[in-house]
Order: structure tokens, then C-alpha cells, then sequence
């Protein structure tokens, strides 16, 4: 059973992004990246600059143990894109154990979604990311995180 969050979708987030952090034991996270079949530099810049909005929310502590692609996947970049899209990664985030292009739900992880229609869940917070290409790149343009919705689930 889940519930509409009456907060704004980046305030719920934020807020459960810092809860988390606060745990005595933090949970490990899984990032995951949508490329939503997206593939040029201008896009690339945009999601380059959503890892920075998301990275000092983070504590330094938070151990990435996962990192996939959705979508499209690395496939659709050239060679030196994808290099500087793991660099990126592993500049802004803990470096992950694994890498993979299909991710299984962790429950007792949290989950950071990065890119266009991304999900996200912190806790008992989900959210998603705007899917709309035009809609991400307004929220990332403006400085904004692209989080359009969020729900409260029964349990984290």
C-alpha cells in the first residue's frame, strides 16, 4: 500500500535522503542509470550535472555496491562518452563492486536513480524522475532535481 506525498517530490526526497544518511547503520546503495536510449552530449552534460546535485546529499560514508544501466544502456555511446560517463560515476559516488545492465530490486538497499523516468527510493520514500526528456532537462536547467513524483511506502 503506498501514498501520495504531499511534499514536493525533491523536498521528499531530499528529506529521505538525509533520514537515511542519519541511520545508525546506513543501508548500501544501488545506482542506477537511465539512458532511456539518449546518447548525445548535451544530454550527457545534463546527467553529468545531476550526479552533481546528488552527490553532497550523500554521505561520504555511503557505500555504492551496485551500479547498472537501463534502458538503452551503454551500448548506445561512443567509446570515450562511456569512459567519461564511468569516470563521472566514480568521481561523484563510491566506486561500485559490480556493473551490470539488468538490476534485480534490492530490498535492504536503497536505491539512487539517475536520468530520465529514474526511480529513486530512500527509506519508505520513492520517487520518480521526470520522463520527458524536455521536462528532465527544464528541472536540471534550472538547477533543479528532476524528481516529478513521490509516494510513501508501507515499509522501507
Amino acid at each position: 500500500m503506498c501514498a501520495l506525498n504531499t511534499e514536493s517530490g525533491e523536498a521528499a526526497l531530499r528529506r529521505a535522503i538525509q533520514d537515511s544518511n542519519q541511520d545508525p547503520i546506513p543501508r548500501d546503495i544501488v545506482l542506477q542509470v537511465s539512458l532511456a536510449g539518449q546518447g548525445g552530449e548535451a544530454f550527457l552534460q545534463r546527467l553529468y550535472r545531476e550526479m552533481e546535485c546528488y552527490a553532497p546529499l550523500l554521505a561520504r560514508d555511503r557505500q555504492i555496491i551496485e551500479l547498472c544501466f537501463v534502458g538503452a544502456g551503454l551500448g548506445q555511446l561512443q567509446r570515450a562518452q562511456r569512459e567519461d560517463l564511468l569516470q563521472s560515476l566514480a568521481q561523484h559516488f563510491a566506486p561500485a563492486r559490480t556493473v551490470s545492465s539488468h538490476c534485480e530490486p534490492m530490498q535492504h538497499c536503497d536505491v539512487l536513480g539517475l536520468g530520465p523516468g529514474a526511480l529513486s527510493r530512500f527509506g519508505s520514500c520513492q520517487t520518480r524522475n521526470a520522463a520527458d526528456l524536455q521536462q528532465y532537462c527544464a528541472a536540471i536547467d534550472g538547477g533543479r532535481l528532476p524528481v516529478v513524483e513521490s509516494q510513501q511506502l508501507d515499509a522501507p
